[in-house]
């Protein structure tokens, strides 16, 4: 980052996003990025010094946000944290780090690939402890192991992300299939 303005960070930021959910991680360039923030090239330039700092800097943003979300709800709401209220978290989690382009930017810029992942296994912790925290208030089965059912768990979300649910469509469809792993499928 080369530019403090914090506000034209954000706008450049959230354009980035944009641009990264409808053309991909190729499909567009630091003129559109430029374009689309109201703003002329050479001062794009000092601000982002570039479209993979842009690019990265989306995804630390999405991911200290989904961090941030995590540990307020450990801190919060510890003793009244629910399963279903798991489930939320965990799509809210799920999408934001394997939203549609973040394997595209992996592939692009794999010399990034180890940041990304330590800050995706730390956001596995605090899942991880939120889990065990609903388990412990005994809404899991004692003889649960946290670390396959969150394999499944995402499983399923990446099953339905292959089969191209985004959005509102992935978030039902998430819902629906994780009710049936939790309450089961028998009668």
């Amino acid at each position: 980052m080369k530019y403090n303005n914090e506000h034209v960070l954000e706008l450049i930021l959230d354009n980035t996003k944009l641009l990264l959910n409808t053309k991909g991680v190729k499909g567009w360039s630091m003129d559109q990025l430029a374009t689309a923030s109201g703003l002329a090239k050479n001062t794009l330039y000092k601000i982002i010094g570039s479209k993979k700092d842009a690019i990265l800097d989306v995804i630390n943003r999405d991911m200290n946000e989904v961090q941030h979300h995590l540990k307020e709800r450990l801190k919060t709401e510890a003793d009244t944290i629910m399963i279903e209220d798991l489930i939320d978290t965990f799509l809210l989690t799920f999408s934001k780090l394997h939203g549609k382009y973040l394997t595209e930017v992996l592939l692009e810029y794999p010399g990034n690939g180890p940041q990304i992942e330590r800050q995706i296994q730390e956001m596995r912790w605090l899942l991880a402890e939120l889990f065990e925290l609903v388990k412990e208030r005994s809404h899991l089965r004692a003889d649960i192991d946290i670390e396959l059912l969150f394999n499944c768990l995402r499983g399923i979300s990446t099953e339905l992300i292959r089969l191209g649910h985004t959005g509102e469509s992935f978030a039902e469809k998430s819902r629906i299939a994780y009710g049936y792993l939790l309450k089961g499928i028998c009668e």
